[in-house]
């Protein structure tokens, strides 16, 4: 069997090349070190101290919390030039409690200011529809060597209405319109359907055309070619010539008379089409040809006999006496 690397070849390096991109995006965009700060800029201080930090609080979402759940928080602080927060001096009060030890991150900028970034694991235990958490940061004004208090936003997240495995409050409409849901979900598989029937028709048309080319125009002299170039090297095998070109010649007769000239063994089914009269015929030749060109085999006198056998169903051997030119 014969691979056609000129084709395989390029095929697997563009599938080797859009999973290297997608692997480096995935790893570029979720790389445990990048970090995106926020955009201070919006924010405004919440003292009358021009001085003081900004503070941006993210979390995962600011609903939905259960009795016991761990709930990550991230402080974003950008300390302005002139002054030194005191992270250490972080304190909280209201209904959470910090698991674990917070976690720090620093960002040095060119115009003298500092971004920190502390990231907290809370816990609350109480029940309640809102629960609140302030916290209280230290920072100095260097300055005035002047140590000042500074309270940021209050985060206040809504709890779940189902905690502690009661069953399902809901509150507002439940109902669901599940007559829009059926005809959506039908129009697909109608879609899909109408898509898998077209596919097949096209299938079936674009072998059919490949059946007609191949038998279509120009199939007679084609024939006749062939059966005169299959004749020559015929006779070599009659004068005990049984060298590989020979068998390398007929392989080449073959696929020049079905236009396959540059198809891989597994590729021909494909080009000539499931339904081509001469299919089989033209495969058990290549395979039999190729056990010699390829695995250097001598066949046997019944297999070498049989392309002939063979190539006499599909050109006929009427197709001879047409070519051979009239010299009367």
């Amino acid at each position: 069997m014969k691979i056609n690397t000129g084709k395989i070849l390029p095929r697997l390096g563009w599938v080797v090349l859009v999973v290297a991109v997608l692997l480096g995006g995935y790893l570029y965009f979720n790389r445990g070190d990048r970090v995106e700060w926020p955009d201070f800029t919006q924010v405004t201080a919440r003292s009358d101290d021009p001085l003081a930090p900004l503070v941006v609080a993210q979390a995962e979402r600011d609903y939905g919390w259960r009795t016991g759940d761990i709930v990550p928080l991230t402080l974003f602080i950008k300390q302005l030039p002139g002054t030194r927060v005191d992270e250490n001096s972080l304190a909280i009060e209201g209904d959470f409690a910090i698991v674990g030890q917070p976690e720090f991150l620093f960002k040095e900028e060119e115009d003298g200011s500092r971004m920190i970034r502390i990231r907290l694991n809370l816990q609350s235990m109480a029940v309640a529809k809102q629960l609140s958490l302030k916290t209280q940061i230290l920072y100095r004004d260097l300055e005035k060597g002047e140590d000042y208090l500074y309270t940021p936003p209050a985060f206040a997240p809504f709890t779940s209405m189902t905690w502690d495995g009661r069953d399902i409050i809901q509150e507002g409409n439940p109902h669901v319109d599940t007559w829009s849901d059926t005809v959506i979900t039908t129009l697909w598989i109608v879609g899909g359907l109408l898509g898998a029937i077209l596919m097949i028709v096209l299938r079936k048309e674009l072998r059919k055309k490949t059946r007609e080319e191949h038998l279509g125009r120009g199939w007679s002299t084609r024939r006749e070619i062939a059966r005169q170039k299959f004749d020559a090297v015929w006779q070599r095998f009659e004068n005990r010539d049984f060298s590989q070109r020979n068998y390398a010649e007929i392989s080449a007769i073959v696929r020049e008379l079905f236009h396959i000239q540059s198809s891989g063994f597994n590729e021909i089914a494909w080009e000539m089409g499931s339904g081509h009269p001469y299919l089989k015929h033209t495969l058990k030749i290549l395979e039999l040809c190729g056990e010699v060109i390829y695995r250097d085999r001598i066949l046997y006198r019944q297999e070498h006999f049989a392309i002939k056998a063979i190539f006499d169903q599909i050109v006929g051997p009427e197709a001879a006496t047409a070519a051979v030119p009239d010299k009367s």
